[in-house]
């Protein structure tokens, strides 16, 4: 403790740059770790719940029973939307919904496509 504390009275500048690197990295660190586990674990109890609704919806609406397709869906759970989410939640809070929004045309537009 006393070798450190010599070094910050010897070079302050230096060290106060390392400081502020070491706790920018872990800030960044944990604040990707928080949206990461925040976009998973909403996206496992939510997700697939979500879409089958949306299934259920759209069957009742158009008059049929089809689930061809749910099992991408649901698999788009895990390439797209939590890696999707987890950005979304790195924005600042200004940002997130219209973020969220252009996902939503985003994921269409690959729906469309595989279609």
């Amino acid at each position: 403790m006393e070798n450190y504390i010599n070094f910050v009275k010897m070079y302050p500048l230096q060290s106060s740059f390392i400081q502020f690197a070491i706790l920018g990295f872990f800030g960044e660190f944990i604040s990707f770790l928080y949206s990461f586990s925040l976009s998973t674990l909403t996206n496992i109890f939510f997700g697939p719940q979500m879409m089958l609704f949306h299934r259920f919806e759209e069957n009742i609406i158009m008059a049929k029973k089809d689930f061809k397709g749910i099992e991408f869906s649901i698999l788009s759970l895990l390439w797209f939307w939590i890696s999707a989410h987890t950005i979304t939640f790195l924005l600042p809070k200004d940002f997130q919904m219209g973020m969220s929004v252009l996902w939503s045309v985003v994921f269409g537009i690959i729906l469309s496509v595989k279609r």
